[in-house]
């Protein structure tokens, strides 16, 4: 069964990759930067889960997670 998922996980990647790939240089930066805001609002949330979902996106994309400080 894992097999199978990461069959799945892998070919959505390649798919979802190729999409990106013929993205204009433009639209690319609105979505990193987009997703950059999130990951600092997630990181601000206490739910540690958004933590991980955005930073999951943020690597599956291959963009650096912003650098957040975090008052403790």
């Amino acid at each position: 069964m894992n097999l199978f998922w990461g069959q799945i996980f892998k070919w959505m990647i390649q798919i979802f990759g190729g999409i990106l790939g013929q993205m204009t240089p433009t639209i690319f930066a609105e979505l990193r930067e987009f997703l950059e805001r999130i990951y600092v609002k997630a990181i601000a949330t206490p739910n540690p889960i958004d933590d991980f979902a955005i930073g999951l996106i943020l690597d599956i994309l291959s963009i650096t997670r912003p650098d957040v400080k975090i008052d403790v």
